[in-house]
């Protein structure tokens, strides 16, 4: 199923979802055999045909060491070169929603719901606060779907505080570190020689990607932070496959951690509990959806909407869903490949653009650049980076606010950026003039840009605060 989804992203979205060559080395006290391996590999392969993706090669000792030659030499017997696939993941849930908007759905952010409205045990309405204006009211639908991940149980125990536990969350850290520090052509994967976990290491823009913990999690999902703990956990694991780098704090431009809100199975240790998703009706008229994967997530609609059919016959729920078929916003072109290899001259020689910002803004908007081009020729001085050496540019920032949903000055520079977790300052030193832009764009008063301003430092905050604990 996962193979499935992840050559459909490689189709539909070819704008923000990438094949990547991955390296897994093979030591003599590994737990995988060589045998074993390319047994596994080769059934990869075979699950992958017409997919879109490379076939497995295995190679010797001195074959992975010329790709990674920053490797632990010491007992390596050789290693699986193979394809998967990588994406930029705030991207892709945005280029959801302008998908589903274009389709007719109506998306709301900064909308918080606080409870539902119940008629003979049945939800009958869900009541919202409007966060931005403080405004309460209600929407009262045939039914309701609950796919909040993490907020779940909160969202159902609304209308029924004794409802059980349905959702077991669990933390995964991730640190972010300068690609010249360990230039990774292939992302690698490892075991952790603390855990046996499985690691990985993925090259990304000018970075390389170290994740990832798998803890339990039981606190606020709105408060979230890499512990020292967990930093050092994954410190200590890759100076273990590269010896030659030591990595420590130094090395870290950023950290950041995230939630998987699995399935409830109490009695499995974190890293073996289901990755599947569950989807069940409680309370009346309320249908959950717990559990899954961003791989996934398509399949994990397709199948809520078929369960709720199935249930609820009344609404006519079309049997056969276009979205294998259509592309996400920003994909939608036949044969992006010779469109992106177009454009980027076009961007370069029309626009004076770098290769590196014109390349940036076409692997985050697709066919869409050309609003960014308007942009631009409107008023040249936009081009200009936000950040010196990043490819963010000004004139994503007017992009942003007027076709992103963009209200908040952190949801420019996380979400619709990745200013915070790519800039070495974590966008601290932008942060007043980004705001002060978004200001005049949004009306925002004296009082509200501080505002802004301090609950973006507060966010930042926690993304560093792992280097204030002993």
């Amino acid at each position: 199923e996962a193979l499935v989804e992840r050559y459909l992203l490689l189709r539909l979205a070819p704008h923000i979802v990438w094949p990547q060559e991955c390296v897994l080395p093979l030591y003599e006290d590994s737990r995988e055999r060589p045998w074993l391996v390319r047994i596994g590999m080769t059934l990869y392969d075979l699950l992958s045909l017409g997919k879109g993706i490379r076939r497995h090669r295995m190679a010797s000792a001195a074959g992975v060491m010329e790709q990674v030659p920053l490797l632990r030499r010491q007992q390596l017997l050789g290693g699986a070169f193979y394809y998967d696939a990588k994406g930029d993941d705030f991207r892709l849930v945005l280029s959801t929603l302008q998908s589903a908007v274009l389709a007719g759905a109506v998306a709301a952010n900064y909308v918080r719901a606080t409870g539902f409205e119940m008629s003979r045990d049945r939800a009958r309405a869900l009541v919202c606060q409007d966060e931005l204006s403080g405004r309460s009211f209600e929407l009262r639908a045939r039914l309701f779907v609950n796919a909040a991940g993490p907020w779940s149980d909160q969202i159902r125990r609304m209308a029924d505080p004794s409802l059980p536990q349905r959702v077991r969350t669990t933390m995964g850290v991730h640190l972010l570190v300068p690609w010249k520090r360990l230039p990774l052509r292939q992302a690698l994967m490892v075991i952790s020689s603390l855990d046996g976990r499985p690691l990985f290491a993925v090259p990304w823009r000018n970075v390389v990607l170290l994740g990832t913990t798998d803890t339990d999690f039981s606190g606020d999902p709105d408060e979230l932070w890499a512990t020292r703990a967990d930093v050092d956990y994954l410190l200590e694991s890759f100076r273990y496959y590269f010896p030659e780098v030591q990595l420590g704090d130094e090395d870290i431009i950023s950290s950041f951690a995230g939630l998987r809100p699995l399935v409830y199975e109490p009695n499995k240790p974190a890293s073996q509990v289901t990755r599947e998703h569950e989807i069940f009706e409680v309370p009346r008229g309320v249908f959950n959806i717990v559990g899954g994967k961003l791989t996934t997530y398509r399949r994990m609609a397709q199948d809520l909407l078929n369960y709720v059919r199935s249930h609820q016959r009344q609404l006519h729920i079309p049997r056969r869903s276009p979205s294998a078929s259509v592309p996400l916003y920003g994909g939608e072109v036949p044969g992006y490949a010779a469109f992106r290899q177009r454009k980027l001259q076009e961007l370069r020689n029309d626009l004076g653009l770098p290769v590196e910002i014109a390349m940036h803004l076409l692997d985050t908007y697709g066919v869409h650049v050309q609003e960014i081009g308007e942009i631009l020729k409107a008023d040249a001085q936009l081009a200009k980076p936000i950040v010196e050496g990043l490819p963010f540019i000004w004139a994503q920032l007017p992009y942003a606010v007027e076709h992103e949903m963009t209200v908040a000055l952190d949801d420019f520079l996380i979400r619709r950026t990745h200013i915070l977790s790519l800039d070495w300052d974590q966008g601290r030193s932008v942060a007043q003039e980004v705001g002060a832009r978004m200001q005049r764009m949004l009306g925002w008063s004296e009082v509200e840009l501080r505002h802004q301003l301090d609950r973006y430092f507060a966010k930042v905050q926690l993304t560093r605060r792992f280097r204030e604990e002993k």
